[in-house]
């Protein structure tokens, strides 16, 4: 057994969001992590504590996540890592029976588009530069996408992995002043893991294999500055390297159970609707889709065939 691993208390109060107290340094302080105004990286080999990463940043948000101030999304395409405690999500992104998953992340990352253009517009009118607090009606969106290299490379079409691609950049740039943080993994953190890595200030890289995934993380100067995280024995989960807006720290993150994840399901998930056919209260909003310019000209097609002495008032009064 490890002797320095160790356990945290779930907070009964709501922290700072833009200090977050997640992690431990050598001395023993506490390392804390931006998620309000951020976006955080996380990178490591299988079974370094990237999943553990997560849960520990979930537990101590459960206060805001009970509350209605953060709503934490899931993408996790092979719905394992975060499976246990889906129910803490307001969504689960890629888990409807019949869809494929890529199509629905798809969706997902248009509806997150749309209602960012939404707040921008809010914040246009207000004159307000960036999201400064976060409530129930306009929480923080934490998207979690457990492995990133499936949005990247196991997408089978290419024009949908570009759109995912584009789409993720553009709330990667805009998204941090808005009430978007968006928390990513993956085993290797080359570039094309990351759409664009400068636009994410935190970046968290566990046990690697090699050198260059270190450099690749925490940036080229990483080792020099001390930060050897393919030196670490795979006997430690939960120890890595962090830079947080272009401070390197070593951290270690507390181990959070299965018994304790689904001790945060049942005490801060979303409470169950009061009636079976009411749905669960979300800010995430589902825009309605338009017809393309070929499904209207089809439609119109199809209705002259069936409609052949239709005059030109008639296709304007139906189209």
């Amino acid at each position: 057994a490890d002797p320095e691993a160790f356990t945290a208390e779930t907070p009964t109060q709501p922290c700072d969001l833009r200090a977050v107290p997640l992690c431990r340094a050598p001395n023993g302080s506490q390392v804390t992590v931006p998620v309000l105004g951020s976006h955080i990286f996380v990178a490591g080999a299988t079974r370094s504590g990237k999943s553990g990463f997560i849960w520990a940043l979930l537990q101590q948000l459960a206060p805001h996540i009970k509350a209605g101030a953060v709503q934490p999304v899931a993408i996790d395409p092979k719905l394992i890592e975060l499976g246990l405690g889906r129910d803490l999500f307001a969504r689960f992104v890629g888990a409807t029976p019949g869809q494929p998953w890529h199509d629905e992340v798809v969706l997902f990352f248009r509806e997150m588009v749309a209602l960012m253009d939404e707040r921008k517009a809010a914040m246009y009118r207000d004159k307000s530069r960036k999201m400064v607090e976060v409530s129930p009606e306009e929480p923080l969106l934490l998207i979690v996408v457990e492995e990133l290299l499936s949005l990247v490379k196991a997408v089978p079409d290419r024009r949908t992995a570009m759109e995912i691609n584009n789409l993720m950049t553009r709330i990667l740039a805009e998204g941090a002043a808005l009430g978007f943080c968006v928390v990513t993994a993956a085993q290797i953190a080359n570039k094309l893991d990351l759409p664009s890595r400068s636009l994410v200030p935190v970046r968290f890289q566990f046990r690697a294999t090699e050198a260059k995934q270190v450099q690749m993380c925490l940036g080229d100067d990483a080792i020099s500055r001390g930060a050897l995280a393919h030196k670490i024995s795979d006997k430690f989960p939960g120890v890595g390297y962090a830079s947080i807006h272009g401070q390197l720290t070593r951290f270690r993150i507390p181990w959070v159970d299965d018994a304790t994840i689904e001790q945060l399901v049942l005490e801060y998930g979303p409470p169950e609707p009061q009636q079976p056919d009411a749905a669960p209260v979300s800010v995430i909003k589902t825009p309605e889709r338009k017809p393309s310019q070929a499904e209207k000209r089809r439609d119109v097609a199809r209705w002259l065939g069936a409609n052949p002495d239709a005059s030109v008032n008639d296709i304007m009064d139906r189209f």
